[in-house]
């Protein structure tokens, strides 16, 4: 067996290379820490997330308000959308919602409108896991801009 000398100034040449791939390990090292903890704690979303779920369910959102309650079929529709809320836990999504509605919409009715609305964010959105409805009944006649 031989032994390399290699003479103290050749040495420190290798050094500060040595030194720039330490920081690059550990700063990857760092972002995947970063990372997998953001999915292990439970957090909420983003103001981002949160407005792109609102936008998924505009769709299910009447557009115009009646001058009365003489139209029949607004009864049974979404008037607006508040207060959603969503978290994340692992790689699921919780979201919360205040739903507001006619205070003429009947339980058949709310029970269809709240599968409706979790199943347009489930559609969307694949990590998605529960949805809980909140109803916040409204007079038709008096909605306005609170309910858009």
């Amino acid at each position: 067996m031989d032994i390399i000398y290699v003479p103290s100034h050749e040495a420190n040449n290798y050094k500060p290379s040595g030194l720039l791939v330490s920081i690059v390990i550990l700063r990857q090292g760092l972002s995947l820490l970063a990372g997998a903890w953001g999915e292990l704690t439970d957090a909420g979303v983003s103001p981002k997330t949160q407005q792109s779920l609102t936008q998924i369910l505009n769709p299910l959102i009447v557009s115009s308000f009646p001058s009365s309650s003489s139209q029949p079929h607004l009864d049974r529709t979404l008037l607006g959308i508040r207060q959603l809320r969503a978290r994340r836990a692992g790689s699921l999504m919780f979201v919360d919602l205040t739903a507001d509605v006619s205070g003429m919409l009947n339980i058949h009715e709310a029970s269809s409108l709240e599968h409706r609305i979790t199943q347009t964010l489930k559609n969307a959105r694949k990590e998605v896991t529960d949805v809980r409805v909140s109803f916040n009944p409204v007079d038709i006649g008096h909605c306005g801009e609170t309910c858009r």
